[in-house]
This record gives structure tokens, sequence and C-alpha cells, in this order.
């Protein structure tokens, strides 16, 4: 209702479905733009381009009326440069018989020709170009952070596979170690610590440890395991607090060696020799209170502590200064690295770096962020100049890296054998016969020019059509708003007259033709925003509402058998609730309604209303039923 007037009738596209429409009209617009002439759109940009290479060919065709070619034409002879009988497809225009080809062929050979002539005189900014441009990619990717992260691995200039997996393979070793040897890392070793598999692991990994005998240790382990199974409901529960104890003690010492407050009751000791005595006292309680089994535990933990000394002297050496944190880190950087060699590309930039850095004589004397910088300010002092100001014109008008890909290595031999003049008295006498084919230049452009105009005529005929289709767009979508909106003015008429009863201006509300005003009367001018107060407004709302409702939901497949309205009756006078009831049990009797209101008087009246039409209404608080 607040919206302009234009943009009530477009707020209606949804429920109209005009989008498809909308979409079409879009893809004209993408083409020809709003208004004929504008840029950045297909059909326009290409009638200019057009309109530009007619111009240019009018100025060619006027600076070739002027010249008379006859008297050069005649001086200039045939030339062999002998590459026809090497390659005949590749070399086609060097034929003797080239004259019997046809123009199009020929002057495609012209321009086969001109592209050589110009990669001979600009090879040395071509190699430049290329690498400089080799040297720009390593700059902007991450290849000096590789270079840094993974130089140790370079040798001779290159990327030593072999030393990468060697690397792989320690740090794959040490970390088996790691997960293997708990037991043996463990301060009180706890038999539950045992895996066969980690032993027959580190027999693999540890050459002391490949015929060691580990039947005591598995033995000690299996009996102390079996105990355990025979103990009672309350000897399982002092010995899972022992090996808690344990456990907790281990952590103690790992973190926290030299702290003499008790990890269970931080109680504080002296030193940690009393702390250690403490423990050891409750440790034989717990071990009388859990009875002969518990003694015979204890023992067996006495004999795989001394079992298991004997290979902890072995793994030491492994795992010193190993904890979860290196080995995390080990982890990320074996990740890491096998990310690194198995981008072949990674690893070419590398060696690239290593190739340019070796060229500048470079000796890395910083670290850290320094060194990046430091390496970027010597690979750009590497960048070469470019001697001829139009090489990028002349890059992207010859392709040169086609002509080097196909002509490269015989463009190499020519140069030991010949000059680059002999080419281009080649390229002239490829001239003198196109001209000698046609006789003049000027019958070729006039045609050329024909063609221009033919095209030019149709995508101008092409543009108009779009225009006028555009057109049609509209109108039809204006047409079919304006039709929806007269089928839409009877019932709007009709619900306004039944529920605005106290509207002194008139027995209902139209709508204006042609246009989403909302009035009084036929000849009214004022919107009713402009003189409906709040409630009448909402009346008005919920008329429209009922009015699309009647008028374009099918029974068949829109119809869900329900209406739900938020508070209706909030602003409203009561006589227009009145009606607005009657509305709904007579109108709508076939629906399910859901109305919400916070006045209790209103819904108690609209439950006796329905009440006395014998339909019976439930109330429901929303704040004590559902969320209470």
């Amino acid at each position: 209702m607040k919206r302009t007037i234009s943009d009530r009738k477009n707020a209606m596209n949804v429920l109209l479905n005009t989008g498809f429409i909308d979409d079409r009209k879009r893809v004209v617009v993408d083409l020809i733009g709003s208004r004929n002439g504008t840029s950045g759109h297909l059909i326009n940009d290409e009638i200019m381009t057009l309109d530009n290479e007619l111009k240019k060919k009018a100025a060619i065709l006027k600076a070739l009326s002027k010249s008379n070619m006859q008297d050069e034409v005649e001086k200039i002879e045939y030339v062999d440069l002998g590459l026809y009988n090497k390659d005949s497809n590749l070399y086609f225009w060097d034929s003797l018989s080239i004259a019997e080809l046809d123009n199009s062929e020929i002057k495609r050979g012209i321009n086969i020709l001109e592209s050589i002539i110009s990669f001979w005189e600009n090879k040395k900014d071509y190699g430049n170009y290329r690498w400089n441009e080799d040297i720009s990619k390593v700059l902007k990717g991450n290849s000096i952070q590789d270079y840094i992260d993974y130089r140790e691995y370079v040798i001779n200039n290159l990327v030593s596979m072999q030393n990468v997996e060697q690397q792989l393979e320690k740090w794959d070793s040490t970390i088996q170690i790691y997960n293997c040897t708990l037991l043996f890392r463990q301060e009180t070793p706890e038999e539950t610590s045992y895996k066969e598999e980690d032993i027959i692991a580190l027999k693999k990994l540890i050459p002391k440890l490949e015929k060691y005998d580990f039947s005591l240790i598995k033995s000690i382990t299996g009996e102390i395991l079996s105990l355990r199974s025979t103990f009672s409901a309350n000897q399982k529960v002092i010995d899972k607090l022992t090996n808690a104890r344990n456990a907790l003690k281990n952590a103690k010492n790992e973190y926290d060696e030299q702290g003499a407050a008790c990890p269970y009751c931080n109680t504080k000791f002296a030193n940690t020799t009393l702390l250690n005595d403490g423990f050891e006292e409750v440790e034989k309680l717990l071990q009388i209170e859990s009875g002969s089994i518990g003694e015979r535990i204890a023992l067996k933990r006495k004999e795989l502590e001394s079992a298991v000394e004997k290979v902890k002297e072995i793994v030491h050496p492994y795992v010193d200064g190993l904890d979860e944190s290196v080995i995390d880190l080990l982890i990320q950087r074996k990740t890491s690295l096998k990310g690194f060699i198995s981008d072949s590309g990674r690893v070419a930039n590398v060696e690239k770096v290593v190739k340019y850095l070796a060229t500048a004589d470079y000796v890395s004397e910083t670290e850290g962020d320094n060194l990046i910088i430091d390496i970027q300010r010597v690979l750009s002092g590497l960048i070469r100049n470019i001697e001829n100001q139009e090489f990028d014109n002349l890059y992207i008008k010859h392709k040169y890296e086609k002509v080097e890909e196909l002509y490269g290595e015989d463009i190499k031999n020519m140069m030991e054998q010949m000059t680059v003049e002999t080419l281009k008295k080649k390229f002239k006498y490829l001239e003198k016969v196109v001209w000698e084919k046609e006789n003049t230049e000027i019958y070729v452009i006039k045609g050329e020019m024909k063609d221009l105009i033919v095209r030019k005529e149709k995508i101008t005929r092409i543009r108009q059509q779009l225009n006028e289709l555009s057109k049609v767009y509209d109108k039809s979508v204006e047409e079919y708003k304006n039709i929806t909106l007269k089928q839409l003015r009877v019932p709007l008429l009709i619900y306004t007259g039944k529920i605005l009863q106290d509207y002194q201006n008139g027995l209902g509300v139209f709508v204006s033709k042609d246009e989403m005003r909302f009035v009084s009367n036929g000849d009214a001018k004022h919107d009713i925003l402009n003189t409906f107060s709040s409630g009448q407004l909402s009346g008005f709302v919920l008329s429209f509402l009922f009015a699309m409702n009647k008028q374009y939901i099918k029974a068949s497949s829109d119809d869900i058998g329900f209406i739900l309205i938020d508070d209706p009756v909030q602003t409203m006078d009561d006589i227009n609730i009145s009606s607005l009831i009657e509305v709904l049990r007579n109108d709508f009797s076939d629906k399910q309604i859901i109305l919400s209101t916070h006045e209790m008087d209103k819904e108690n009246y609209i439950l006796y209303k329905f009440y006395k039409y014998n339909r019976i209404g439930q109330s429901f608080n929303v704040k004590e039923e559902i969320y209470g």
C-alpha cells in the first residue's frame, strides 16, 4: 500500500507469473541495450565494429586508387627458399607453382611469411619476453615460499626425489616408532599398552629389536590381564583407582618432574621424595586392600617394569625428545612435502627459482620474511628490457608462440644460411602474384566493403526487430496486468462493501482504471492510503486478499484448505470486525480459519459468532499452552 502506483503493479509480477517474460526481455536488452547505439551490447558493438571496418576499407581504397604498382611489380622476381621440398604442407607458399592456388591461400601464405619475418626480427625481444614472463609467474605465485621450504632437497639445481623419499621414510619411521612404543615410554608400564602388532612393527623399525625375545613381556602382561579378570567388583574398583593413579603420576612426571604437590589431592610436600614416598605408601595400602590377587598383580607389574627396562634402553635413542606436539609437527611436514612433490608444476617452479638465483650468483644472508623480500628483489632485478616499443602488438598479432612451435627450428637454420632480406623478397613476390591475379586490390576491397555493408544492414534489421519485440513484451505484460485489475474490480468492491460498513464515502473501494490506484469511487483522484484510517486499511487489505483468493485460487490445484490471518482486528472498529466475521463464516465456510489476536473480548466475540452459525471454534493461549 505504501509503494508508488507503478511499484504496486510491478509487485504483482510474482502473483501473475510474468518472470519468464522479464527473462526474455532481459536477453533482448543484453543484445541491444535499453536504447539503440549504446556500447557494451553484442548487436550494437557488432554494428560499430562494421562501421569502423568500412571506414578502414574506404581509406585503403582511397590510397590504392592514387597509386600505381605496375612499374614496381615488373622488377620483382621469383625467390626459392628451398623449403617446399622439406614440407610441402607447412611451406606451400614456397612452391614454384604458387600462382595456381586460390588468392585466399596465397594471402594466407603472405600472413604466415609476415609472421616468420616479424619473429625473426624480434627474436631477441621474444626471448626476453619469455624470460620476463617466466620470472613474473614465479614472483606472483608461491614458488619463492616453496623454494625456502624445500631448498634443502635441491641438488645440482634440481629437486632430488631420492632425498625427498629418504626424508619421508625417515619421518614415517620416527612416527611409527613413537606410536608403537607407548609401553616403553611409560614410567610405570601399563599391561594394556602391550600390542602384538606394535612389537612386530618395532622389530622391523629398530635393528637391535629384530631378534629380541618379547615372550617374557607378553607372558607377564597376559598374566596381569588374566588376574585382573578374576577381580571381584570391589577389587576392580581398587584396580581402576590404582591404574588411574599410575596414569596421573606418569602425566605429572612428564609435565612437572620438579613438582612437590600431590596430583590427586594437591597436598604440598617439602620435596618430591616425600611426595613419591607418600604415593608408594598409598599404593601399598591399595594393594593390601585388593587382597592376594592384588599383591600378585603388584609383583607381576614389578616384573613387567624390569622386563620393559631392557627394551627402554634400546628404544630411548629413537624416542628421546619426542612428544605428541613433535609428532603432529612431523605429520604436518610430511603431508606438506608429499603435496609439494606430487605437484610437478610446483617442483618445476622451485627449480626455476634455483636457476634464476644461480644466474644472479645469489647467496642468502637473511631468513624468514626478509628472505622472501630479498629473493623477490633479486628476481625482479633479472627482468630484461624489451627494445621494440611495438613488441606487445606484434606479439599478439603474429602469435609468436605458434610461430616458434611450427617454424622455430627451421628459422634457426635459415638465420644461419640467409638474411631476413631474402624472406622479405619472397614476401614481395607473393604480393606480386596476388596483384597479378586480381590486377588490383581495389576489386577485392570493394567486394569486402559490399559484404560488410550487407552484414551491417542485416544486423541493423535484427536490432530493429529485437526493439519491436521488446515493445511487444512490454505491451503484453501491461495488458495482462490491466485485465487482471479489471477482473479484481467487482470482487474487491463487494468485499470492501461487506467489511467496511462504517465507510462514509461510498459502498466499497474501486480499482482505478489502468493503474493500481484504490479510490472511493470511479471519479476520485485521491488514493485511499491518504484518507483511510489504519483500521479501514486493514479491512481493505483483507478484502483485497479475499478477492484474490476467490478469483484465482483453484480448488483442484491451488487450494490448501485453510486461511491464516495474523491479528486482523487490532485496529478495526467493532462494526468492521462484525462484518469481517460475517464474510469469513459465509464466504469461506469450507475453510479451516486460523486467527490470532491479543484481545480476549474479541476472541470471545469471534467464537460466539461462529458458534451461532453452528461452527465450533477452539481458543489457544499460545503463551501458556505452547510455550508455558
